[in-house]
């Protein structure tokens, strides 16, 4: 998808930069699918997370992209 004109990319170099730092930062979670970056030609692959740490930048700020965090939970009301 990287290659394909098909595929959206993200506005800026800038904006894909800040995006491939949240999925290297230290989360706390683990990247389960994708993580794949290229902010020079504006390609951040969807990215699954699985269970970031609530306090890290990656919840704490808005994402505004294809990453998705993951969390698990026992009853609905969590």
């Amino acid at each position: 998808p990287e290659r394909n004109p098909e595929y959206s990319k993200i506005i800026t170099p800038f904006h894909a930069e800040r995006l491939e730092s949240m999925i290297k930062e230290e989360h706390g979670g683990e990247v389960i699918f994708g993580g794949k970056c290229d902010p020079n030609q504006r390609y951040v692959c969807p990215t699954l997370i699985e269970n970031p740490k609530i306090s890290s930048k990656l919840m704490r700020e808005e994402i505004f992209g294809p990453i998705f965090p993951i969390f698990e939970y026992k009853n609905i009301e969590d």
